[in-house]
Parts: structure tokens; C-alpha cells; sequence
């Protein structure tokens, strides 16, 4: 019960300070989130998200299913930015957010967002397979400033990803599905 209490209060003050620091973000470091999130696959990987949970809610009725794919179609990354930008930067510098962005156009940052990509799919085989070459610039990437930033962070932003794709297919379902 302790942990549960915990676990909201996380989620809560971070979401506020996420909230909180939206007013504080300069032009330069929207631009430079908005790279990373382009580069790791964000957007595509939130719709994917977002459409299968509104899929599950159709569960076997195809009619309803297809009326949920064309709901989903209507997320677009301006309203992802509108969420998901304050809530990288809070995380990331501009500075950890360029390293980043330069780290995964990278080849061996292509194949870790390639093998991430099929693990988020459900592929649980992908491996990642990398030359010496390469697994020491990835060695190198996790012991630089943006690599230990991008290790601290990332289970913290994907719990608050979780919760914002729960709050953005909930509120597709009552924009579109039960309009006021």
C-alpha cells in the first residue's frame, strides 16, 4: 500500500513539474526535443500505442475497430508535442538532448531504435547485433553526459509515457466516441 501511495505521488509531482516547467522552455530546446523525439521513433511509437489500446476497447467488432484506427489517425505531433515536450525537457538538457539526437542517427543508435522498435512490437527475439566497432561507441554514448542522462531518465519517462497514452486514448474515446 505504501509503494502504490508512493508510486501516485511520483506520478503526480512529476506531472506538475512537467506542467510547471512548459513556461520555461526556451525555443532552442523545444527544437532540439522535438529532434530526439523524431529520432528515437517517439510519435510512431506513441500512435502505435495509442491505436492498439483503442483497438482493444473494440475487442472483436471490426466495424468499431475500423471507427478506432480512423480516431487514432487523428493524433497528430502537435498535439503529442503539446504532451510530451515538457515532459522530455524536464528530463533533458538541450545540451543531453542534442548528444542524444547525435548518438541514435548514429549506425549503432539506428540498430538499438531498430531492435527497441521490434521489442515494442512484441518481438521478444530482437537482439541487438552489433560489431566491437560499434558496441564501443555505444559504450561510449552511456558513459557521456547525454548516455547517463538517457540511462537515469528513461524508466521515469516511460511510466509518465504510459500515463499520458492512458489520457490521450481516453480522451480520443470521449472526443469522438461520446461527444458532450
Amino acid at each position: 500500500v505504501i509503494v502504490v501511495a508512493l508510486l501516485l505521488l511520483t506520478a503526480v509531482a512529476s506531472t506538475q513539474a512537467v506542467q510547471a516547467a512548459d513556461w520555461d522552455i526556451s525555443r532552442s530546446h523545444r527544437a532540439a526535443i522535438k529532434e530526439l523525439m523524431k529520432e528515437m521513433g517517439t510519435y510512431e511509437i506513441i500512435s502505435n500505442s495509442v491505436e492498439k489500446g483503442l483497438i482493444r476497447v473494440a475487442k472483436d467488432d471490426a466495424k468499431k475497430a475500423a471507427n478506432m484506427r480512423k480516431l487514432a489517425s487523428t493524433l497528430n505531433e502537435e498535439k503529442l508535442d503539446e504532451n510530451l515536450i515538457p515532459l522530455y525537457a524536464f528530463y533533458y538538457s538541450k545540451k543531453e538532448a542534442k548528444g542524444m539526437t547525435e548518438f541514435f542517427r548514429s549506425e549503432p543508435g539506428q540498430i538499438m531504435m531498430k531492435s527497441a522498435r521490434e521489442k515494442a512490437k512484441g518481438n521478444k527475439k530482437a537482439k541487438l547485433k552489433l560489431t566491437p566497432e560499434q558496441e564501443l561507441e555505444v559504450r561510449k554514448f552511456f558513459n557521456s553526459d547525454a548516455g547517463r542522462a538517457f540511462s537515469r531518465n528513461r524508466k521515469f519517462i516511460k511510466q509518465e509515457l504510459k500515463y499520458r497514452i492512458g489520457i490521450l486514448t481516453t480522451r480520443l474515446m470521449h472526443e469522438y466516441i461520446y461527444p458532450r
